[in-house]
């Protein structure tokens, strides 16, 4: 599970799997009860009071950018294993590499808000997209839309493609496959 600091703070998440069911399946799948639990900070600014670094049910790696303090980075590195973008800039790409690299990872589930999903989606690392319907309506000029606040448009467009859909409640449960539209590289 991949999810920005932001959201890790502003939830207070340990990034746990709560519900013993969906563990049991983990392990009836060969993987650990838990997974593993990364952390995306592009700034680096970092609080490691954060209630996720006082559970100790599963490994925790961090990404960050260039910016991150020595002091914090030497306390974060008590709690999990911390890796720094070698470029300017932390991208999806150099991430979801190093976690197959080092951490065997085959697949993420991402947890962040519109803005990670946007540079994901961007990266086109992004395969399926579930969203969940519920009978609220809210917004405005500056309200967040599904891929973080109102601004530019992503590079080109992503085709969805319904694979599930299920109804419990009044909420309605989807799962959409995504297709992205191949950008033209000047050769014929």
């Amino acid at each position: 599970m991949l999810a920005s600091a932001t959201t890790v703070s502003a939830d207070t998440m340990t990034m746990g799997l709560p519900v013993p069911a969906l563990r049991a399946a983990r392990v009836a799948r060969g993987q650990e009860a838990f997974p593993l639990r990364v952390l995306w900070t592009r700034s680096g600014n970092l609080s490691t009071g954060l209630r996720l670094f006082g559970e100790s049910f599963a490994p925790i790696v961090v990404f960050s950018g260039k910016g991150m303090p020595i002091q914090t980075r030497t306390a974060l590195e008590k709690r999990a294993t911390v890796w720094q973008a070698p470029a300017d800039s932390l991208s999806p790409e150099w991430a979801l590499q190093m976690l197959a690299q080092h951490h065997g990872v085959r697949k993420v589930v991402l947890e962040g808000g519109g803005t990670l999903l946007r540079l994901f989606l961007a990266s086109r690392c992004v395969d399926e997209l579930c969203l969940t319907w519920c009978p609220r309506v809210f917004g405005g000029s500056t309200g967040i839309t599904l891929t973080g606040l109102p601004g530019d448009f992503l590079p080109s467009s992503v085709q969805a493609r319904l694979l599930r859909m299920e109804q419990t409640g009044l909420e309605c449960f989807t799962r959409w496959g995504l297709k992205y539209q191949r950008i033209f590289s000047g050769k014929r």
